[in-house]
């Protein structure tokens, strides 16, 4: 007999068993299961991932039938001249950069999708099972991002204290995406911190400042495997044991390899596409080589084995001194249209002023 000092008779379960009892004994095995999937979390960090994240999912594309697109041609015509221009301008700009409705769809429903932000996942802080990138590739996306930022905002001519607080919020809300991309972290679990942060921090810190340097060995030229050379590399590695990074079979000789090896490792049919047509339109055949060298870098990125991988991300680092002045001149043509639109704005301003003053004094006499 239960004692009623203790359990309730309302507690009862209809098969008799003990609510309370019953209760207690789940939550022991949730805490147990808990803790048994911390001790078996992944012993190592996630391995490159290229940022495939950045793909948006596709959905199907739809069917538009002819039908379709006369209604939707009929709806154009019957805007009023301003909407009109600015939705002839809206899809100019999307079909330069190759954007459709479908995939601006894709990426609205991409980014609904990401509400776990939103709320604690504290079996994905206690176990990193959402752990999908290494902090040093979730730091430099955000330092890209805040760079970027920080470029075009430079161009609206701010304030030095509205620069400052505008870099202080990038830096926070770039230092809660960081975390979120890498591990699935929740700005709400705070002050809690992901069990396998020290050790991604520790590995990064380590890539930075290495115990030891392993040379790839696709960077090794064809007569290093020649046994007196084989012991020479050994003994002390010169260049003559390298292959340069401008010879074959990597040929890193101007900024479009540069591009071409950055847009392989975004791993972006898309991206491709827009910079084979950018590189296009671009006059005097400046960008000739772009889409030979997308493609080859491409295959070299899913195709190619670890070492050839690493062998490539070395002589694109240590060669793209070279992309420096197509840097600067397109952060000089960025400037220049931005310039550009200020002072298209400025002028369309200032004669949308004078029509208002001429109308108010026609209107007025």
């Amino acid at each position: 007999m239960w004692d009623r000092n203790v359990f309730r008779p309302t507690q009862y379960g209809e098969d008799g068993a003990c609510k309370p009892l019953m209760d207690l004994v789940l939550f022991l095995r949730n805490a147990t299961l808990d803790t048994q999937a911390y001790y078996i979390q992944p012993l190592a960090p996630p391995p490159p991932s290229g940022f495939r994240w950045l793909r948006v999912p596709r959905s199907p594309a739809p069917n538009v039938s002819a039908a379709d697109a006369a209604a939707a041609a009929r709806e154009d015509s019957a805007l009023d001249p301003v909407s009109g221009a600015a939705v002839a301008a809206v899809r100019q700009l999307m079909a330069a950069l190759g954007l459709t409705m479908h995939y601006v769809h894709d990426v609205v429903v991409a980014l609904m999708g990401q509400e776990k932000v939103l709320y604690c996942n504290l079996r994905a802080v206690q176990t990193c099972e959402l752990w999908n990138m290494r902090l040093q590739d979730g730091v430099l996306l955000a330092l890209a991002c805040v760079t970027g930022m920080m470029f075009l905002l430079s161009a609206v001519q701010l304030s030095i204290l509205s620069n400052m607080l505008v870099a202080a919020g990038l830096w926070s809300v770039s230092s809660a995406g960081v975390m979120y991309v890498c591990y699935g972290y929740s700005p709400f679990c705070a002050p809690l911190v992901p069990t396998c942060f020290v050790r991604d921090v520790y590995s990064t810190v380590e890539s930075i400042f290495p115990r030891s340097l392993k040379v790839p060995y696709a960077l090794f030229s064809p007569k290093a495997t020649n046994p007196n050379m084989l012991k020479v590399c050994e003994t002390w590695l010169s260049t003559d044991c390298l292959t340069k990074c401008v010879d074959s079979p990597f040929l890193y000789r101007d900024w479009s390899d540069i591009l071409a090896w950055a847009a392989a490792e975004l791993d972006s049919d898309a991206l491709s596409a827009h910079l084979r047509s950018l590189s296009a339109s671009l006059p005097f055949g400046l960008a000739d080589g772009v889409p030979v060298a997308l493609e080859a870098k491409r295959n070299v990125y899913r195709l190619g084995d670890a070492p050839t991988i690493a062998a490539n991300r070395l002589c694109a680092v240590l060669r793209s001194y070279t992309a420096m002045p197509a840097m600067v001149l397109a952060a000089t043509a960025i400037l220049l249209a931005l310039q550009v639109s200020n002072f298209a704005f400025t002028l369309a301003y200032s004669a949308l002023a004078v029509l208002a003053s001429v109308a108010i004094s026609i209107f007025t006499v």
